[in-house]
């Protein structure tokens, strides 16, 4: 896995809409999907566009990838002190599961540690299928903070420290997939429940 930039995801997405034989434009920060001049889906959010043209992880093994790739998230976040609001893998807004920093306590989590901890959701499921928005989200986070080095230096380092995390905690991750596949939704109270019950 590399480092993309925004127009990398844009140039991905127009080759995978090939593909399907669709178009895809973009006017007034509008996406637009198209099969023969007739609009199949758009959005103003081009990770909302990826994730249509994608298949997303868990529609064949009764959400098994999306419960390991969500508790990925969520673990992560938790071992490095960025905790999370809750964590589901009941579909909805186009993802089919999604995890909520908790960010009542107003404090913005260092940088590095949100591209982790959003890196460790498809390295826990061992695809990056279905991970559009993840890899965007990492790529945008890239861009916008100022570094001292290059940016494909910082996403190397972001992405060794997930793996080696990821590998760390994976006892922790598989109960709380667990506990996603019997609940559909866990409160982060109940995350760090199971984390600390496995530390």
């Amino acid at each position: 896995m590399t480092y993309r930039s925004r127009a990398a995801y844009e140039a991905l997405a127009r080759r995978k809409a090939r593909r399907l034989g669709w178009s895809l434009t973009c006017r007034r920060g509008v996406y637009r999907l198209s099969e023969n001049n007739c609009l199949v889906f758009d959005s103003t959010d081009l990770a909302d566009i990826l994730t249509w043209l994608e298949d997303h992880p868990g529609l064949d093994d009764g959400g098994q990838s999306t419960a390991v790739h969500e508790a990925g998230h969520a673990v992560i976040g938790e071992v490095l002190g960025c905790p999370v609001e809750f964590v589901t893998i009941l579909p909805s807004g186009g993802q089919a599961g999604h995890t909520t920093p908790d960010t009542s306590d107003g404090i913005a989590p260092p940088t590095d540690h949100t591209i982790i901890g959003t890196l460790a959701g498809g390295l826990a499921a061992g695809t990056w299928t279905g991970c559009a928005t993840d890899l965007l989200n990492t790529s945008d986070l890239l861009e916008e903070h100022v570094w001292h080095r290059p940016l494909s230096t910082i996403f190397d380092e972001c992405m060794a420290r997930a793996t080696a995390l990821v590998a760390e905690h994976s006892e922790a991750i598989s109960r709380v997939a667990r506990a996603l596949l019997k609940r559909g939704r866990l409160s982060g109270t109940q995350v760090r429940r199971i984390v600390k019950a496995v530390a």
